[in-house]
């Protein structure tokens, strides 16, 4: 009878410490798969601020873009004065036309072009700048 009772106690201590096994790996798994979800959000929301980025670093250059267009639909003598941003967005940036004539935004270590029209001269900053129109040509400086 005493060898029955121990194979019970040996039976039941068995089944405890299955039980705590089982346990440990039902929590380790949840722990992976909590861990992955984590990841891939993370990637989406990543993705998603990235695009964000993109949306407004185009609205940024399509301001100055539009300012031009404007002015090459007036007519010669057209001038005007438009204010570029000083910040995009809380952080620094420069703004500027390379020499290939195309629009320039640096903002960080990220730098993004836009091409403008051939007749279009002179530099672009953030702040106040004169556009004028003179002979078809569109001349751009700093106030």
């Amino acid at each position: 009878m005493e060898h029955i009772t121990n194979r019970c106690r040996r039976t039941f201590k068995t089944k405890k410490a299955q039980t705590a096994f089982e346990f440990i790996l039902l929590i380790g798994f949840l722990f992976l798969l909590f861990s992955a979800m984590l990841i891939v959000l993370k990637i989406k929301l990543s993705d998603a601020n990235y695009e964000r980025q993109q949306l407004l670093v185009q609205k940024y250059q399509n301001y100055a873009l539009d300012e031009i267009a404007l002015a090459q639909a007036m007519h010669d003598g057209y001038n005007r004065i438009f204010t570029i941003p000083p910040t995009f967005y809380g952080a620094p940036y420069e703004i500027s036309i390379n020499g290939d004539n195309s629009l320039v935004l640096k903002i960080g270590d990220d730098i993004h072009f836009k091409l403008l029209p051939p007749n279009v001269h002179g530099e672009i900053h953030v702040g106040s700048n004169l556009l004028i129109k003179q002979t078809g040509e569109i001349n751009l400086s700093k106030i």
